[in-house]
C-alpha cells in the first residue's frame, strides 16, 4: 500500500531539495547502519541517477534484486565503488568494471534518520 506523508516544503528545502516529485521514505531494516540510523527509522530519500551521483553519502542502492541503505563512495578517476554500512560488524564491499551493473544508485538521504511524524 502507498502513504503519504505531508512535509513542510520550508523543510525541503532547507535540505536542498528542488523537485518534491522524486521524493519516497523507507523504512530501516537491520542493524547494518548504526548508528547512524536504526531499525525501523525512516528515511527521506531524493531519486538520482549516475551522472548525478557526484559524492560521499548514504544511498539507496540495489544489488541484484535487493534494495540497501549503504554510505557509498564513488571514485570518478579509477571508476569503482566502496559499499560500506556504519556498523564495523559489517565488511566493505568493492565494485570496478562490469561489477558496476550489478549495482544501481536509486537516491540519495536526504536526511538520515528522518522522521516526518515530528516535522
Amino acid at each position: 500500500t502507498t502513504e503519504y506523508v505531508t512535509i513542510q516544503k520550508e523543510l525541503l528545502s532547507l535540505y536542498g531539495v528542488t523537485n518534491r516529485r522524486e521524493l519516497f521514505i523507507l523504512p530501516v531494516k537491520g542493524d547494518s547502519m548504526e548508528p547512524t540510523l536504526y531499525e525501523d527509522d525512516l528515511v527521506l530519500i531524493q531519486r538520482v541517477n549516475l551522472e548525478s551521483f557526484l559524492h560521499e553519502g548514504v544511498y539507496v542502492i540495489r544489488l541484484k534484486d535487493d534494495l540497501f541503505i549503504k554510505r557509498i563512495q564513488y571514485n570518478h578517476i579509477k571508476q569503482t565503488l566502496k559499499v560500506k554500512s556504519d556498523n564495523k560488524e559489517y565488511d566493505e564491499m568493492f565494485f570496478s568494471g562490469d561489477d558496476l551493473n550489478d549495482v544501481e544508485v536509486i537516491g540519495e538521504a536526504v536526511r538520515d534518520a528522518f522522521d516526518p511524524r515530528k516535522a
